[in-house]
């Protein structure tokens, strides 16, 4: 029996796609994430303050020394992208506090949120579901953000393209334990797997048959894409001047 997600099926059981779900398809992912941002190219100075350390330093006067916070445990190791995913936990954490704080201790935490704000306004991250958090004491968190910003502010690191960082990777606890199931099913799988050489030749058949389909379906929607694209990197463009422009009013 053959499935076919998004595709037909024609009577010799073979799956090709029709024009509109490819090009439905390609729309979805230009809009998935409208606006990737991050490219900090873009910005003639350095968005952390040579101010970050002395604010963080405040801070730290105005909170109990025992109380604990929530910090990302298992980022996965990315030499471009790492620093700049713990910042935005970081800013997450700081958004959570200034909510739960007094006035006088809101205040102070909004200044120090003032050096991440960068993360929030100009990129827009999707987080992977295998993400986890742990409980640490506030002044370890706020020793994570002060190496983190001397690190991105480190040689202007910060002022950099991160467009492909917008996706945010974490380590799977349990990956290890996948693999093995994964392996064992497939050694009790393979011996009802034997096929006959005319089986085997229909089935490579059908496969060139779909990816020549697949092909053709495709091609017809590149300059819709293109054209999109386009539109789409206007339209971010135009969000970003503005923002900027709001911003320095």
């Amino acid at each position: 029996m053959n499935f076919c997600h998004g595709a037909h099926c024609t009577i010799w059981g073979l799956c090709y796609m029709t024009l509109r779900p490819a090009l439905v398809l390609l729309f979805l992912l230009f809009l998935n994430k409208p606006c990737l941002g991050c490219n900090f190219k873009q910005v003639n100075s350095n968005p952390i303050t040579s101010m970050f350390d002395d604010n963080i330093e405040n801070l730290v006067k105005y909170l109990p020394r025992d109380y604990n916070v929530s910090v990302i445990s298992n980022l996965k190791p990315h030499p471009h992208c790492s620093d700049l995913w713990m910042i935005y936990f970081i800013s997450k954490e700081l958004v959570r506090i200034e909510g739960l704080s007094g006035e006088t201790l809101k205040a102070q935490v909004a200044v120090v949120l003032k050096e991440v704000e960068f993360i929030y306004i100009d990129c827009h991250f999707n987080v992977s579901e295998d993400c986890r958090m742990e409980k640490k004491n506030v002044i370890d968190f706020l020793n994570i953000m002060s190496s983190t910003l001397t690190s991105m502010k480190t040689d202007n690191k910060i002022i950099d393209d991160f467009s492909n960082c917008t996706v945010i990777f974490c380590d799977k606890a349990d990956a290890s334990v996948n693999y093995t199931t994964e392996t064992q099913n497939t050694t009790l799988i393979q011996p009802n797997c034997v096929k006959d050489n005319k089986q085997i030749g229909e089935e490579q058949h059908s496969r060139k048959h779909i990816s020549t389909i697949f092909i053709l379906s495709i091609v017809p929607a590149i300059p819709f894409a293109l054209l999109l694209f386009l539109l789409c990197q206007t339209c971010c463009k135009k969000n970003t001047e503005q923002r900027r422009t709001e911003e320095s009013a």
